[in-house]
């Protein structure tokens, strides 16, 4: 087929309108991951595993707090620098966040961790959810999603105060959280820590 001088500008404006949109997915290079962002969450899991692996002490959590601090102070630099570049990124600085034990820290978490859904991390749907439910905590209000098990000591594992009416098992799935019941049976489960 012949393109005519009109056929040639419309697909000159199509080919130009899609790659000034983003469309040109199938020719970009794919967005690699900051490994300076990766390295942060790795350590701040890392740390987690062995301490929930092992004996950990109340000392020992709060030598975990002051690390913490100083990864989020690194990722913030970083952040402010145009660090986050791929849906991991964002996914991983939100779980970073998510230990920050202020709203303010849960709410950029929160933030975060919708960015990394909106750029296809469908993984970070569940972390939507924790760290929503984290700030809603914080804030003095009822988490909505049941992500969050605390205990005192000598008490046992709860979820309160959790407003369980607000949502719906459906509205749960959507964001890879279990049901009630599975919530429930997960409660009965866990040992106070």
């Amino acid at each position: 087929m012949k393109l005519t001088n009109g056929r040639r500008l419309f697909c000159f404006i199509v080919i130009m309108t899609m790659l000034s949109t983003g469309k040109q997915n199938s020719f970009a290079s794919p967005i690699q991951d900051n490994p300076q962002i990766t390295n942060i969450f790795q350590a701040d899991q890392d740390e987690r595993t062995t301490l929930l692996h092992g004996k950990a002490t109340a000392a020992d959590w709060a030598k975990l707090a002051k690390r913490d601090e100083a990864r989020r102070a690194t990722l913030n630099t970083l952040m402010k620098h145009g660090a986050l570049h791929s849906a991991a990124d964002y996914a991983h600085a939100a779980m970073v966040y998510q230990h920050a034990e202020t709203s303010d820290g849960y709410l950029l978490a929160h933030c975060l961790a919708m960015t990394a859904v909106s750029l296809g991390d469908e993984n970070a749907r569940w972390l939507e959810a924790a760290t929503l439910d984290r700030y809603l905590q914080e804030i003095g209000q009822p988490q909505i999603f049941g992500t969050q098990f605390t205990a005192a000591p000598g008490k046992d594992v709860t979820q309160a105060p959790y407003n369980r009416a607000l949502l719906t098992d459906e509205n749960r799935a959507a964001f890879n959280v279990p049901s009630l019941a599975a919530q429930e049976l997960k409660r009965k489960t866990l040992k106070p820590f």
